[in-house]
């Protein structure tokens, strides 16, 4: 007798923590529905993507393809609310570590999807050559927009990265796991690559 209700208190146990995670989870998802409208700060975000482009951030757990989950750090830096279609919980977040990561925020080509439908997007761009490089910038490309390397131009994003500065008549970009500093973008072509690459433009308040 004594087995059966210590074997069925621990059940109980088990279930109500992670009863306990979920409601936790859904409650942080919903209130960051609900944040009002912020400026977002490209100068924050090109602070995180300098202080990490060649290392790995403890804050957040890690992955071995880590350039989507580099860029959704940066654009948490600068402001960018998470919600119930965009998120990483911390360990703090939890009742323990739950690890629970929005594929969107870990994989680039649902990344991708994501931010170029996006109620934050302001203007998707297609560059295919250097030339396009400068009809971008004419359009108002800033540091702090995303870049999506589609290395075999199927329409799958192979990588991710973010606009660091916009200067001379060039852009340039960090990126993570291939660690990339002020990166010319030009370099992606002059190299011998023949792929495509997608720009999401943000709007200055997310």
């Amino acid at each position: 007798m004594k087995k059966h209700f210590l074997f069925l208190l621990i059940i109980l146990v088990t279930a109500g923590v992670w009863i306990f995670t979920a409601i936790n989870i859904n409650l942080n998802a919903k209130s960051a529905n609900y944040t009002n409208s912020t400026v977002y700060s490209r100068t924050k975000v090109i602070e995180c993507a300098e202080k990490c482009f060649n290392k790995r951030n403890n804050q957040y757990y890690g992955y071995g393809q880590d350039c989507a989950n580099f860029v959704s750090q940066c654009l948490y830096s600068g402001g960018m609310p998470i919600n119930g279609s965009w998120y990483s919980y911390k360990m703090d977040d939890c009742f323990f570590y739950c690890g629970d990561v929005a594929i969107t925020w870990s994989r680039a080509p649902e990344q991708y999807a994501y931010f170029k439908k996006s109620e934050y997007n302001y203007k998707n761009i297609l560059i295919k050559s250097i030339s396009d490089i400068k009809d971008a910038i004419k359009e108002g490309v800033k540091a702090g927009d995303l870049i999506y390397f589609d290395n075999d131009t199927d329409g799958t994003v192979d990588h991710a990265a973010i606009i660091s500065k916009v200067d001379g008549g060039m852009i340039y970009y960090c990126a993570h796991t291939f660690s990339r500093y002020n990166q010319p973008l030009s370099n992606y072509f002059q190299t011998g690559n023949t792929g495509q690459i997608y720009i999401v433009m943000l709007k200055d308040n997310v």
